[in-house]
């Protein structure tokens, strides 16, 4: 492995996943194709103009990555609030929420791919978060200016799957 080629640096990770993809496929797999691709995109651009970069789309999920921890809260409570808006219905009833997890830390780069616990704990605070809902971790949180940190509700520590150590994270208001 060429060592010289990783490179190591400061991030926030954002990690969103589609509510109930499969059941939407289920029922209705061309218009849960439609209505997952138009997300997407839209939250892509959302991302983008909050300054962040696109890493990687797998299936129903994206991750994105900031330089600025403010810029991706604000970013996920967002999406949060188009989508409780309803702006992300789509034709035929279908209706996209997206589950979001944020973290903070130090990330591993190496020919595009991205490595290190930043992006498991931002991936498992996603899958933690409620329909629809947000968990931005302590870490996150911490490095916040305060008129951010009060959208941010109901601390808890979690365990999650393959993490050492408790995480604690903060709640979007709604």
């Amino acid at each position: 492995m060429d060592s010289e080629a990783i490179e190591r640096k400061w991030v926030t990770v954002l990690n969103a996943d589609v509510v109930g993809y499969s059941q939407m496929a289920a029922k209705d797999e061309l218009a849960a194709m439609l209505a997952l691709l138009n997300a997407m995109r839209w939250l892509a651009m959302t991302v983008e103009a909050f300054g962040g970069r696109v890493v990687d789309t797998p299936g129903d999920n994206l991750m994105a990555e900031f330089d600025r921890e403010q810029a991706a809260v604000r970013c996920a409570l967002h999406v949060q609030h188009a989508v409780d808006e309803g702006q992300l219905a789509a034709e035929g009833g279908m209706t996209v929420r997206f589950r979001i997890g944020v973290h903070s830390g130090p990330l591993l780069c190496q020919r595009g791919r991205r490595f290190g616990n930043v992006v498991n704990i931002a991936a498992r605070l996603q899958q933690l978060a409620a329909n629809g809902g947000l968990l931005v971790s302590e870490v996150t949180y911490g490095r916040l200016p305060r008129g951010l940190q009060v959208r941010l509700i109901d601390f808890a520590r979690f365990e999650c799957r393959n993490i050492p150590q408790p995480v604690g994270a903060f709640r979007g208001s709604r």
